[in-house]
């Protein structure tokens, strides 16, 4: 059976944690305002987590890192300011983050590292710092999106040793150039 809600121009409901065995929650393009109800860190079986293009502001919650089961997560193209919360590494299943045009801050965290990412996405925004070297662990990265982030360069070498990369976008980036002709780390 599947349900189909309809939320427009309102905040998220609480209620919906109450939908125990759900799997994938997409409530994108739907002008939803507020942040994400505390609540929905019970919904243990939720695997696939959309929330792109809406009015979601204030932090991003540290309680999403209890999300375990998450696969895919993305909070893009919404208001959320502040830094990314450590929280964050925590999603130990996680391939998919997309964290791209809010207004968030600060540099990434290090428990960043511990996540086997396919697709990482935080164009767009405010960061500051320079891009991490643990991006280089991320052995089965595939499409990396850092453009118009805020963070400086030069761009890790260890980048490029990640053999299964086929989408690299960095650009707008300040900081010392960095020569790509490099000898990747072994």
């Amino acid at each position: 059976m599947m349900v189909i809600v309809i939320l427009r121009h309102c905040k998220l409901p609480p209620e919906i944690a109450n939908l125990t065995y759900l799997e994938i929650l997409d409530l994108s393009r739907n002008s939803i305002s507020g942040n994400i109800p505390e609540e929905w860190a019970s919904m243990k079986h939720l695997t696939n987590l959309s929330l792109t293009s809406n009015r979601l502001s204030g932090n991003i919650p540290g309680y999403l890192g209890s999300f375990r089961s998450l696969t895919y997560l993305s909070l893009e193209a919404n208001q959320f300011s502040g830094t990314i919360p450590f929280q964050l590494g925590d999603l130990v299943n996680v391939t998919v983050l997309i964290l791209s045009s809010n207004q968030l801050e600060g540099t990434f965290p290090e428990t960043l590292a511990k996540l086997n990412l396919t697709n990482f996405r935080a164009s767009d925004n405010n960061l500051s710092g320079r891009i991490p070297d643990f991006i280089g662990n991320w052995s089965n990265l595939v499409r990396l999106e850092l453009y118009a982030s805020g963070l400086e360069g030069p761009i890790p070498p260890a980048i490029l040793s990640l053999e299964k990369l086929t989408d690299l976008r960095i650009t707008d980036m300040s900081g010392p150039e960095f020569n790509l002709t490099n000898t990747p780390p072994e």
